[in-house]
């Protein structure tokens, strides 16, 4: 076709065109469909959009085209200079019937069909929007509530109260876990987790209550100070503890542990001479003057030795140093073993009667004719025929002891009395005194009386 209005169309049948060239009869296309564009010009479609509608290109190949698959239109011829000629016979097409209602309308070779309407269309977006604003904001609430849920999990109070919370149950575990122990310069062996253990022994340690912090602090990212008050074994007390983040355990990614800083205490420890070997909540002290120990109450302990029983005290170290004294008095066993030796010193003891006229329990004897005066306390005393003189009483009635600085020596002290009789009739009594060196070994007590027994007239 070269135009839409050449001069005459061709007779039906008639092979001539126009200019005289030979083609074979076409019929155009559905005057409904439109006029296909050169491919040049039509820019590409996009990917996700089906092609174009491109309508069947007709060659002149002497055959008619497919029929469609509805009549088309009549259209009138265009009238020139001449008049038209009658129109030929339509061809004979098959009766058109049209696709059944619930069957698809097959699409020519080149169409895909289009996208099905999505019912709802705008609104469907609309509530899609909206459903995921309320996700996000509850997915936000439920983040936020978690947040702040393991904030208050991993935190320096929760750290703080959970070590008293611990304590309290006598878990040794959750005190390790939750507390950093400073050793104030002491051994080492006074703040491992088994010495812990050992102080946790003490029912006063775990007698904790009413925790509460007072003041929170917050020096820096990594460190807290909190004032707690507590009542701990009846006692109530307050204390600043420093929290610090534990950068070694890590929860969630973002939430760290943190560590209470449990302040080490000074017992100062006043011993006896020659002490046993002391301990402390059954750990031993290398050097007893002065130890550094866990915050709490501990357990004292001085060994029993020949001289001294054992000997526990319970110091209360919970809010500050404490100071715990051992006396210097000996065991039962040990003065009985003293009072036994210095008994039988003073009923063994001897003399040269040669030299002394005061040997005890030895009988003098004066010569037939003679006297002999005898020098006392509260005068001299004549004698005619015989004198004797021998202690009375118990010496250790009041005996006394000292343990000294050298190892398993203690000296001994008490009074004592004697009774001088002359001629077998008359009796003077004195008092005096008596000290002694005794000296502890495995085998016993040994002394070394030096009496004075007579010093006073009674």
């Amino acid at each position: 076709m070269e135009g839409e209005h050449d001069p005459e169309p061709p007779a039906a049948g008639d092979g001539a065109g126009a200019d005289g060239a030979s083609v074979g009869a076409v019929t155009p296309p559905p005057a409904s469909l439109p006029e296909p564009e050169p491919a040049a010009s039509a820019p590409p479609p996009p990917p996700s959009a089906p092609p174009p509608y491109m309508p069947p290109e007709y060659v002149a190949t002497g055959a008619p085209p497919p029929p469609p698959s509805s009549p088309p239109p009549y259209a009138p011829p265009v009238y020139g200079s001449a008049p038209p000629a009658p129109p030929t016979a339509p061809p004979d097409y098959a009766p058109f019937s049209p696709p059944p209602a619930s069957a698809p309308m097959p699409l020519p070779s080149g169409f895909a069909p289009p996208p099905a309407a999505r019912k709802g269309g705008r609104r469907g977006l609309a509530i899609g929007a909206i459903v995921a604003v309320v996700l996000i904001a509850l997915l936000g609430g439920v983040g936020a509530l978690a947040n702040a849920s393991l904030s208050a999990t991993y935190s320096p109070k929760a750290a703080l109260t959970d070590y008293f919370a611990a304590q309290a149950r006598g878990d040794v575990n959750g005190m390790w876990s939750n507390g950093t122990f400073e050793t104030g310069g002491g051994s080492q062996d006074f703040f491992s987790k088994d010495a812990l253990a050992a102080m946790m022994a003490n029912d006063q340690n775990r007698a904790v209550s009413d925790v509460s912090i007072t003041s929170t602090q917050n020096l820096d990212s990594s460190t807290s100070k909190l004032g707690v008050a507590m009542t701990w074994a009846g006692t109530q007390i307050t204390q600043t503890y420093t929290v610090s983040r534990d950068t070694s355990r890590v929860h969630d990614l973002f939430y760290y542990s943190w560590r209470v800083e449990i302040p080490a205490q000074a017992i100062t420890m006043t011993l006896p001479n020659q002490p046993g070997a002391v301990t402390v909540d059954g750990i031993s002290v290398s050097s007893p003057s002065t130890v550094q120990v866990i915050q709490g109450y501990h357990s004292v302990q001085m060994a029993a030795t020949d001289i001294y029983d054992a000997a526990t005290q319970v110091v209360n170290a919970s809010a500050a140093s404490a100071a715990v004294t051992f006396p210097s008095t000996v065991s039962q066993g040990a003065f009985k073993a003293a009072a036994d030796s210095v008994k039988g010193a003073f009923a063994n003891e001897t003399c040269d009667t040669t030299k002394y006229f005061d040997c005890p329990n030895h009988k003098y004897t004066v010569p037939s004719g003679f006297y002999d005066t005898l020098p006392a306390a509260g005068g001299d005393i004549r004698a005619n025929s015989s004198w004797i003189i021998v202690f009375t009483g118990d010496p250790t009635t009041n005996m006394k002891l000292v343990v000294t600085t050298d190892a398993g020596k203690v000296t001994a002290s008490g009074t004592c009395a004697m009774a001088l009789t002359v001629d077998g009739n008359k009796t003077y009594n004195f008092t005096g005194d008596w000290t002694a060196t005794l000296t502890y070994t495995a085998g016993g007590v040994a002394s070394d009386v030096l009496e004075n027994c007579d010093a006073a007239r009674a």
